[in-house]
């Protein structure tokens, strides 16, 4: 069994990743079933501008083409809601959307770098206290920018030690050193391996535990074959299978998601 913590849908700026084409990747490469984010609810582009309104999406918008599309693949998919706190904030729309549908949703997505906002802000601060409400995960972009450093997530975590909260990417563009020490000294921080190389999640399993680190992907960010990836994804598939115990690779491929996120149609496995 595979659970990808970590896969995306939408269309803006120079991203594409259209619904049937997670769902197809999924098929193809045995993906059981994966948490899904709208990627439209970027704020600002690559280069840290901000998007037009007019070109923007709205975050009820966003989140209710997730909520459709687990809803109809319930088997396949449950729901991360992606947050606008630059924009929009956590109003009181959003937390009627969280309790209208706890069922299917897990968590909550902070992407600090599309918001050019700290994941430590007033404003992302909001959305952490509705999670702690909800029982929800919080699943934030990790990277060598300030505003989604691990540092500043491991502040986070520190101060609501009732809060899960994963570090995707465990540091993207950096050696992950910094990501790796943090997660390992506090018990609510969890990182995942997307565009981590093998080496260097073998080494964050080793540090922080085989119950911290997650399996996770960004698919379908480079097509229908981003599974294929021979650096970052082909090891998880084949050289860690012979590296880990049995119990340790199901902890990694699908067993920590089941936990963390409080998979109820997993429960038992």
């Amino acid at each position: 069994m595979i659970i990808d913590s970590h896969v995306h849908i939408g269309k803006i700026i120079k991203f594409n990743m259209p619904e049937e084409m997670l769902l197809e990747s999924m098929e193809k490469y045995h993906i059981d079933y994966a948490l899904v984010s709208n990627i439209e609810g970027c704020e600002v582009d690559n280069d840290q501008r901000p998007i037009p309104p007019e070109q923007q999406f709205s975050q009820h918008d966003i989140n209710e083409k997730v909520l459709r599309l687990v809803r109809a693949h319930p088997d396949k998919l449950g729901a991360l809601l992606w947050i606008k706190p630059a924009t929009e904030g956590c109003t009181p729309e959003f937390e009627a959307m969280v309790a209208d549908n706890r069922d299917v949703i897990y968590g909550l997505k902070v992407h600090p770098y599309h918001s050019k906002l700290s994941f430590g802000s007033p404003q992302t601060e909001k959305y952490i206290q509705l999670a702690q409400k909800y029982g929800l995960v919080v699943v934030t972009h990790t990277a060598n920018d300030y505003e989604s450093s691990p540092q500043v997530a491991y502040e986070v975590a520190l101060k609501y030690p009732d809060v899960n909260i994963v570090m995707y990417h465990m540091g993207l563009v950096t050696d992950n050193q910094e990501a790796i020490r943090l997660i390992a000294q506090l018990p609510n921080l969890y990182g995942d391996c997307c565009w981590v190389t093998y080496d260097k999640t073998m080494q964050a399993i080793q540090v922080c535990g085989i119950d911290k680190i997650l399996f996770g992907t960004d698919n379908p960010i480079n097509g229908l074959d981003t599974y294929d990836d021979p650096v970052f994804y082909n090891p998880y598939f084949n050289e860690m299978r012979t590296a880990l115990s049995q119990e340790d690779y199901e902890k990694f491929m699908f067993r920590n998601a089941i936990r963390l996120f409080k998979l109820r149609q997993f429960a038992g496995r």
